[in-house]
C-alpha cells in the first residue's frame, strides 16, 4: 500500500457531519457511512479529495483511478471504491466503537476494487508456486512490494538509529 499523507476533510463533508455528530443532533441524523452514501454533495467531496490527495492512483495497486465527471445527460462515475481502514461494522458494532468513525474521512482512501482483488489473488498464487519451488513473474507486484519494502526499512532504520542511541547514552 502507498503512503498517503491525509489532508483534512472537505468542507462538505464537515457540514454534513458536524450536525449529525452534535449532542443536540435532530431525530433521524445519523453519522455513518451509509447515510453519507445518500448525500451527493458530500459523498462527491470525499471522492474528489480522495482522488486529488493520492494523486490519481489506487492506494494498493499503484493504477490509475479514472474518474469522469458530470456532464449533461451522462451521470459521474468516480471508477473506484472507497475504502475503510477500519472495516465499517467494527466502527458501529464492537466495544470501544466510535459514533460517525465509519463516515471519517481520516479513514477512507481510494482503492481500484476488482483490479486490487485480482492482485491479490494473483499475489498468493504466485507464493503458492514460490512454495512449491516454482519459478514465478513478480513484475506486476514490484509496485506493491517497494512500498511494502519502504515501509520495513524504515521502520529497521527507526530500530537501529534507537539502539545506537541507547548504546551511546550508556557508554557516556
Amino acid at each position: 500500500m502507498r503512503t498517503i499523507v491525509k489532508r483534512p476533510q472537505p468542507d462538505a463533508l464537515t457540514r454534513w457531519r458536524q450536525p449529525r455528530l452534535a449532542a443536540d443532533k435532530p431525530e433521524g441524523m445519523e453519522c455513518s457511512y451509509a447515510e453519507l452514501r445518500r448525500n451527493n454533495d458530500a459523498i462527491n467531496a470525499v471522492e474528489d479529495a480522495l482522488f486529488s490527495e493520492q494523486g490519481g492512483i489506487c492506494a494498493y495497486t499503484g493504477l490509475s483511478l479514472s474518474p469522469t465527471l458530470e456532464r449533461e445527460g451522462v451521470p459521474r462515475k468516480v471508477g473506484f471504491h472507497c475504502e475503510h481502514l477500519k472495516l465499517q461494522d467494527r466502527c458501529r458494532k464492537l466495544d470501544g466503537a466510535v459514533y460517525g468513525e465509519d463516515a471519517d474521512y481520516g479513514k477512507l482512501k481510494g482503492i481500484k476494487l476488482p483490479e486490487a482483488k485480482r492482485l491479490l489473488q494473483q499475489l498468493r498464487a504466485e507464493a503458492r508456486r514460490l512454495d512449491a519451488g516454482q519459478d514465478i513473474q513478480l513484475g506486476r507486484f514490484c509496485f506493491v512490494i517497494e512500498q511494502a519494502l519502504e515501509r520495513e526499512i524504515r521502520k529497521l532504520k527507526g530500530i537501529r538509529d534507537a539502539s545506537r542511541a541507547k548504546r551511546q547514552s550508556d557508554k557516556g
